[in-house]
């Protein structure tokens, strides 16, 4: 199963845009699980919130999504997006629950602390 370099601190955007090529809709999650192993999660799914969505592509938001499944504690995962030049960080911690649901708090790299649950088909809300 690949984390995509997540666990030791760098997303590799341009896997992750590859894998998730032909994959479209809330099936991602499965589909992404089912063709290499690896669970990503529903990407469609994943409700970031305006200030952080801007900009962001699929493969950012798999990074996203995937620092939220597999990343460690305290720990930034950071990658880049060699189609827009940009660089990005999120840093996620220990999970929580919050109403029977799992939840992480994480930092985006403009400092922006959030917190983000997951939802019954494996993607993650931002509350």
């Amino acid at each position: 199963m690949s984390d995509y370099g997540v666990v030791g601190g760098h997303c590799d955007a341009g896997a992750i845009g590859a894998v998730l090529g032909g994959v479209a809709g809330a099936a991602i999650g499965k589909e992404v699980a089912d063709e290499t192993g690896a669970v990503i999660g529903a990407i469609a799914g994943v409700l970031i919130g305006r200030e952080i969505d801007r900009g962001l592509d699929r493969s950012d938001r798999g990074c996203v999504s995937h620092a939220l499944d597999l990343g460690r504690d305290g720990q930034p995962v950071q990658w880049s997006n060699a189609a827009t030049g940009r660089s990005y960080s999120v840093t996620p911690y220990a999970p929580r629950t919050i109403d029977g649901r799992t939840c992480r708090d994480f930092v985006w790299d403009s400092g922006v602390r959030q917190t983000a649950c997951l939802r019954a088909d494996g993607s993650w809300s931002i509350n």
